[in-house]
């Protein structure tokens, strides 16, 4: 699924299973219109409307990246889990969306507000998050460095952020952590 975001010449590309259905309905028609004038003969309308259709027939069937995602990391979890080094390393080869979905899966939060979670400013939430999932402490504070460093938190302001969240990360223990996750998380 994250390959078909990429084109052959490593361009983004936007997914229709990506898209809120409401945007899509207003994508497919606006370039419906669009084509309108380059259709010859009396049954361009009749033709284009068919082709919307067929296309918003078409969403909801497609796996979005988040999704797949989402589904390899439950699967993974159950398996036997998700090792700390392989969330950060993923993270750190951009690989977003598979980080976010195995960090919901430990902690059973959805995926949504683990995203909410990297805009932090600082960090915090997310040391929680990893503090209560008992990732390592190598590996969290490294995916918490290269968070603010891919941010722009070089410098002063950023270092204070790291400090506040090593020492966040080691004053906290796993069962308060636990504690404070759970309005969070998603019922069982």
């Amino acid at each position: 699924a994250e390959s078909r975001r990429i084109d052959r010449f490593g361009e983004p590309l936007l997914l229709a299973a990506e898209l809120p259905a409401d945007l899509f309905h207003r994508f497919a028609w606006w370039i419906a219109s669009a084509m309108r004038d380059t259709i010859e003969g009396d049954e361009k309308d009749r033709i284009l409307g068919e082709a919307v259709k067929g296309a918003i027939g078409f969403l909801g069937k497609e796996e979005s990246a988040a999704q797949a995602a989402m589904m390899l990391a439950r699967h993974l979890l159950r398996l036997g889990g998700i090792e700390d080094r392989l969330i950060a390393d993923l993270f750190r080869e951009g690989k977003l969306g598979f980080t976010i979905a195995s960090l919901a899966a430990r902690a059973n939060i959805p995926a949504a507000l683990i995203w909410v979670m990297l805009g932090d400013p600082d960090a915090a939430r997310l040391t929680i998050v990893l503090k209560a999932i008992g990732m390592d402490r190598t590996a969290a504070l490294g995916l918490i460095a290269d968070l603010l460093v891919a941010r722009g938190g070089h410098g002063s302001e950023g270092d204070g952020r790291l400090s506040d969240a090593v020492e966040a990360f080691d004053t906290l223990t796993y069962d308060e952590a636990g504690l404070l996750i759970r309005p969070w998380q998603a019922p069982l």
